[in-house]
């Protein structure tokens, strides 16, 4: 596609589907009784989550990626992105 207005609808519906269906916002407490906003999104495909931070990287939306260490019985390796703080927010869901 090289039309950038296109690629961009193309990446924020993208963005809507997957924070539709494995994403999670909350508030989150840093323990000192302040609370912040803060989209998480989980997947065991690490393709979908880089696709997931090129699309916000587009849209200049900070964000990074960790795995946890499987433990128990889950063998698969689990990614997430996250994006965090109300600025970021605020900007994310304007353009969502």
């Amino acid at each position: 596609m090289d039309n950038q207005l296109e690629r961009l609808h193309l990446n924020i519906g993208y963005l809507l589907g997957l924070i539709d269906g494995e994403g999670c916002y909350q508030l989150e407490s840093d323990g000192r009784g302040h609370f912040y906003p803060s989209l998480t999104i989980g997947n065991t495909d690490l393709g979908i989550i880089l696709l997931a931070q090129a699309c916000l990287k587009e849209i200049n939306v900070g964000c990074w990626i960790w795995s946890p260490k499987a433990h128990g019985k889950e063998k698969r390796k689990m990614y997430r992105l996250y994006v965090k703080g109300i600025k970021r927010m605020m900007f994310l869901l304007n353009i969502l």
